[in-house]
């Protein structure tokens, strides 16, 4: 059986990305995690629902997050980062 990765950026920058694409300027990635960067307050608000919706489901599937809580919202240096899983 094939097993297909989808790497988080490409989720969030596809056209059938649950995440909202205004104010996205970067990303990064972890293990267990990644990690999506907007320009503003707003944007990152925006995305933060979404990401906790697809964090319920992906845990009601078994994935484990660590100790990150997918929809959580912080600022940073460069804009504001939510946890996407």
């Amino acid at each position: 059986m094939e097993r297909k990765f989808v790497d988080s950026w490409w989720r969030a920058c596809s056209v059938s990305s649950p995440y909202p694409s205004e104010d996205l300027i970067g990303q990064r990635g972890g293990i267990k995690v990644s990690w999506l960067l907007y320009s503003s307050e707003e944007g990152a608000n925006a995305c933060s629902p979404v990401a906790y919706s697809e964090g319920l489901r992906w845990a009601s599937e078994g994935y484990d997050f660590g100790y990150q809580c997918p929809g959580s919202v912080r600022k940073v240096a460069d804009g504001w980062e939510v946890v996407i899983p």
